[in-house]
């Protein structure tokens, strides 16, 4: 081997070492999103499962709420009518979705999306962004299986229609 081609050879190794350091530390879009529904995924069911513990202490509601979590088809089921709350994990899609028919009926679908920059993610719900409302999204979806019609909305101040960067398939900018 010639000097030339020992010098070229060790370059190479720098910059290979360099390059697969810069991807370590650079987030993945792919890898973002996976953690961003984990977490999605993990607070929506712990906000589910504290407002079932919270509601069933109310001696109007009289433990009537079953919160099954814990199978790959969660559900609360109320005992006194036999109405489910079906949740819906889907981590290819990277969507929760819940579905109620009765005793009022509530459709939502949760999602998260990137953000502009790539560098981040966000919640969108029913087609609009929900920023951090999960306990309120739980909080509706427990309500319909309750019987009480709300807004389908996260939040009553935001619009109806979605924002215009959700229908380009964009998010929230990253701040």
């Amino acid at each position: 081997m010639s000097n030339y081609s020992k010098e070229l050879a060790g370059k190479f190794h720098g910059a290979k070492q360099k390059q697969v350091m810069a991807e370590l530390k650079s987030p993945k879009p792919e890898r973002i999103l996976d953690e961003g529904f984990f977490r999605l995924k993990c607070e929506l069911l712990q906000h589910l499962k504290m407002q079932c513990e919270e509601l069933n202490q109310e001696p109007q509601i009289g433990n009537i709420l079953v919160c099954d979590l814990t199978h790959n088809a969660p559900q609360i089921t109320r005992t006194d009518t036999g109405a489910v709350l079906s949740v819906k994990i889907d981590a290819a899609g990277r969507t929760v979705a819940f579905q109620c028919d009765k005793p009022v009926k509530f459709e939502y679908v949760l999602r998260v999306k990137p953000t502009i920059s790539g560098g981040g993610s966000w919640y969108e719900g029913n087609g609009a962004s929900i920023g951090n409302s999960l306990d309120a999204v739980a909080q509706k979806a427990v309500s319909a299986l309750l019987g009480i019609e709300t807004d389908p909305r996260p939040n009553p101040w935001m619009p109806l229609k979605p924002r215009l960067s959700s229908l380009l398939g964009r998010g929230p900018i990253d701040n």
